[in-house]
């Protein structure tokens, strides 16, 4: 985790509060963000400040108040600043699989998710239904398969993504709130991109539109983290983490 102060982030509560308080008051509130950051399973904390100021330990001796165990680092602002930099170049992470069709078999479900690099699939236990030729896919199998409840695979799937599925496209909010997009659709897309589509045809209307075959992050919402989403024929919305 990138704790990043910005000088607007001290805790002055009044013109003239001394610096030996102010700093106090600092300490407090980074050990306490640290704590959080442990307590979501952070391995470690860096400390960023984006204005000129001596790093300090965190460290307060054996008061348990500010007791946590992991790494603690503090940058200088340069320092700091590429850092910031970097995190801004790669701030999403790139999706690379071949999607399986929703009417294959699990075990060709299963087989896809391998081939893509998966090192393991934990499975809900209301999707039998669709075994498909379950003794010849399960000798290609090389990857562990996990069975859980079906309350489990729901707490499982709403920690994850929420998807939003139509006849044609689908967008998935990943469990760090960037947006996927794959499919086709009648609207929108950079059909000139050949990188990301391609243009597909409807016999029926007579009509091309652009199609992603594989999950595309929507470069337009990647510094936002997106909580909900909301798609009709009339509209579209994302929801941020700030509810805006």
């Amino acid at each position: 985790v990138v704790l990043h102060v910005e000088e607007s982030d001290l805790p002055v509560h009044h013109p003239d509060d001394d610096v030996a308080i102010v700093v106090e008051r600092l300490m407090v509130m980074m050990v306490d963000k640290v704590k959080d950051a442990q307590a979501c399973g952070a391995l470690g904390v860096v400390t960023v400040f984006s204005f000129m100021a001596d790093a300090f330990s965190l460290g307060t001796g054996d008061d348990d108040k500010f007791a946590f165990g992991i790494p603690s680092v503090m940058l200088s602002a340069a320092a700091g600043a590429r850092l910031l930099a970097y995190i801004q170049d790669h701030n999403h992470a790139d999706i690379h699989m071949q999607l399986y069709h929703h009417d294959d078999t699990l075990g060709e479900q299963l087989l896809a998710i391998q081939q893509a690099g998966a090192v393991a699939v934990v499975l809900d236990e209301s999707v039998f239904a669709g075994l498909g030729n379950a003794a010849a896919h399960a000798k290609q199998v090389r990857i562990p398969v996990l069975t859980v409840s079906h309350e489990t695979g729901t707490l499982i799937k709403s920690m994850y993504q929420r998807l939003i599925q139509d006849t044609f496209a689908e967008i998935g909010i990943a469990n760090f709130g960037d947006v996927y997009a794959w499919g086709a659709g009648s609207h929108g897309g950079d059909v000139d991109d050949e990188c990301k589509f391609s243009v597909g045809y409807d016999a029926v209307t007579n009509t091309t539109y652009p199609l992603a075959k594989t999950p595309q992050v929507v470069d337009a919402l990647v510094q936002t983290r997106i909580m909900t989403l909301s798609c009709g024929d009339q509209h579209s919305a994302a929801v941020s983490g700030l509810s805006s």
